[in-house]
């Protein structure tokens, strides 16, 4: 088996798993509980809290713990926005679908929505950015960090300075963020950031929301006073446990990780070039901005869905390019906002590599291609 969508999910690590089944037979109570068990139960969930605000160089308050990385996102924007600080919500073309749905299920609650434009490469349009900011008031930017289909990394910093400048809020979509970049959420200064543990080797299920300042925030879940007062029910602690250590470990070795995704990376489209495949790299190339182990790849006149299939078939394991219906295959919103050359958009699969891909693997990917693609 060579599995290439890290992307949409990772292996649990080993770490993560066990620390998960300790604190299944061990922290059974009701962290709000006020019996001992109930009070040993919150004490591990302080620990996990104040160690993961540790990793992300925030206060230990300013950590929400959520059920996703999509409720995160629906969080930020729309608890912003119940809460009454927000009248428009900028976000760009190439968002998550938590993010544009959030946004348009807003619009049809009075908000007003912008979608700005990306360039070929996936790059926001920051002279737009500065435009919309100008003419609109009260604004929350939000803008996905790393995109999840094609490893674009937004220039955060030019962002932030545009945000601050027409004094809006600015919530990033950081989800794919931690297994390939170094976080500091104190040197960003962003008000609001989202997260997933099964994008960084922990448990399904589990999300983080950082905010800056929890009082801007109304909660989107109604009912009991967990988590600041700020999203009601009670915490699965075994996953935050697991989400915490998975992220502890993360953040350590994020530096040689990368590093060695983008040897495996270059390994992969130099031995394309030699296999004579006629493909596009949807994206900037591996020397941008950009996270090096997520490869969207368009090939020329070929059919993404047939090409997932016959991979599949040999234990090759890769996402489609594309979204896809019970009728018809249609290229990825995100592909069609960076205007991907017809030749290829529909041919485009996305390749999210791993530091355990090998270049062995490659070359069996490699080589089914070739056997695939004629």
């Amino acid at each position: 088996m060579i599995y290439l969508d890290n992307a949409a999910s990772t292996k649990i690590s080993e770490e993560a798993r066990d620390v998960m089944l300790h604190a299944m037979s061990e922290y059974y109570a009701n962290p709000s509980s006020l019996h001992d068990e109930g009070i040993k139960a919150k004490k591990a969930l302080n620990i996990a809290r104040k160690s993961i605000a540790e990793c992300l160089h925030v206060p230990r308050k300013s950590i929400i713990f959520t059920g996703s990385g999509t409720e995160a996102n629906n969080h930020a924007i729309k608890g912003l926005f119940n809460a009454g600080h927000i009248d428009t919500i900028i976000t760009s073309t190439i968002e998550h679908h938590s993010v544009m749905h959030a946004v348009k299920t807003l619009e049809s609650r009075g908000a007003n929505r912008i979608f700005l434009p990306v360039n070929q490469e996936g790059y926001l349009d920051l002279e737009k950015l500065d435009r919309a900011l100008e003419t609109n008031k009260n604004c929350l930017v939000s803008i996905i960090y790393a995109n999840n289909e094609t490893g674009t990394v937004q220039d955060i910093k030019s962002i932030h300075e545009l945000v601050k400048k027409h004094d809006a809020f600015l919530h990033l979509d950081m989800v794919q963020v931690p297994l390939h970049l170094p976080i500091n959420l104190e040197t960003l200064n962003c008000d609001f950031a989202s997260f997933s543990a099964h994008k960084f080797h922990g448990p399904r299920g589990v999300g983080i929301l950082y905010a800056k300042d929890l009082t801007l925030l109304n909660p989107i879940i109604d009912g009991g006073q967990h988590e600041f007062n700020k999203r009601a029910g009670t915490e699965n602690l075994p996953a935050i446990m697991a989400m915490a250590t998975a992220l502890e470990n993360t953040v350590s070795s994020v530096k040689e990780r990368e590093t060695k995704n983008k040897i495996t990376s270059t390994y992969f489209l130099e031995q394309l070039k030699k296999a004579n495949i006629d493909f596009h790299l949807n994206g900037p190339n591996l020397d941008q901005a950009r996270i090096t182990s997520t490869l969207n790849i368009g090939f020329k006149h070929e059919d993404a869905q047939s090409l997932s299939f016959g991979l599949n078939q040999q234990g090759i394991y890769v996402t489609l390019g594309s979204a896809c219906d019970s009728e018809s295959v249609e290229p990825s919103h995100v592909l069609k906002a960076m205007k991907i050359p017809e030749d290829y958009i529909h041919g485009s699969l996305r390749f999210s590599l791993s530091h355990e891909t090998s270049k062995k693997d490659i070359d069996d990917v490699v080589n089914a291609l070739k056997k695939l693609i004629k």
